[in-house]
Order: C-alpha cells, then structure tokens, then sequence
C-alpha cells in the first residue's frame, strides 16, 4: 500500500491540493487548539493548517514522497510540525492527544478498519475529540476522488457505532462541490465527525 502512495505522491503538484478542507477548518472553531495527530496526513495540507491555528501537531505518513512535499508546506506556511515516516502499524498509539485528526484514511475494508479505529479512540485523551472526514459509499457512483470499493467508505451508522458513548458534536452525510487539486474534485458524498471522549 504504501508504495502505491508513493508513487501517486511522486509528482511536481499536489495531489490533494496545498489547503484544508472546508469541514476541518469549521472543526477547528468547536475544538481548540490542543496537541493533535494527524493520521496518515499525505502531503500535509491538513497539519500545516492545524499548526497555523496553534495547534502542536504531530503527522506520520508511510510515503516518503508525501513527507517530502509535506515539509516543504510546513516551510512555505511558516509552521512547524513533528513528521514521521510510519504506517499506521508502525505507530505509537499509546501517546495522548487532545485531538486526532482522520481525513479520507479510506484505504482499508470493513474488517481491517476496525483495529484502525480503536487505534484513534485510544490515542484521543479523556475530553479530547476525534475529527474525522471521509466519503460515503455512493461516492462510489461520483467518480470525483476516493477508493473504488463501496465497502471502503464510511456510514453515519457505521460511524455511531464506533463512537458509541461519546459526544457526538457533529456527525453529518451530504454532498458538496470538492476543489481539492486533482485528487479529489467535483461533486463529492462527504461523512463528517466530531465526537468527544468521555472525561472518565
């Protein structure tokens, strides 16, 4: 898997585009700033914004043409971010932080995503949120970015379920126009989640 993001990566432009998403930068009004991981972060579009809004990010990507492009971002938005080389089986889940951030980590099937998601829920500290964005499954029909696989995507359902005894801030399913360079763009089925930990 991660020599197929490498290549993908492998490119002068990015392939994501250079700033966040709508959703993460509307999420960012409701969290405030905190330590935060950013979960298979790509080419750093989404921990470059975090850190301007003053959070002390830390991101890990397996590609290392991502983590190149990554910090020559850091570098033109004059932030800092802690990067590292690592696949989510590589990572150090038992470090906590205030916010975990998940944006379109749609690169496993139904079965293999669940360890992935008790991975965040036990990287978030106690009070602390989990951001999450992704496609739902008709995304599919779309063609204007994401995985091919239906069974990849996300349902508000599948979503609650995974959460269940947090405060879900937000959790939404709606469609909307994506301008995120040539990855993803076009009219796009978007899930979003912010939910919160219990403090105990």
């Amino acid at each position: 898997m991660s020599e197929i993001w490498t290549q993908r990566y492998d490119r002068p432009d990015y392939l994501f585009g250079m700033e966040p998403t709508e959703f993460l930068v509307t999420a960012t009004h409701h969290v405030p700033p905190t330590n935060a991981l950013c979960v298979a972060d790509g080419e750093g579009r989404h921990s470059a914004y975090l850190a301007q809004r003053g959070f002390d990010v830390t991101a890990f990507d397996p590609a290392p043409t991502a983590l190149q492009k990554a910090r020559r971002l850091d570098v033109a938005k004059g932030v800092t971010v802690a990067r590292h080389q690592a696949s989510l089986d590589d990572w150090d889940w038992t470090q906590p932080y205030g916010a975990v951030v998940a944006m379109f980590i749609q690169f496993q099937g139904p079965e293999a995503r669940l360890p992935t998601f008790e991975r965040l829920r036990q990287a978030t500290r106690p009070g602390g949120h989990v951001i999450l964005q992704g496609f739902a499954p008709r995304q599919v029909d779309y063609g204007t970015g994401g995985p091919s696989d239906r069974e990849n995507m996300y349902t508000t359902e599948f979503l609650e379920q995974q959460f269940g005894g947090w405060t879900l801030h937000h959790l939404r399913d709606h469609d909307a126009p994506v301008a995120s360079g040539p990855g993803h763009d076009g009219i796009a089925a978007l899930v979003e989640l912010i939910a919160q930990k219990p403090d105990q």
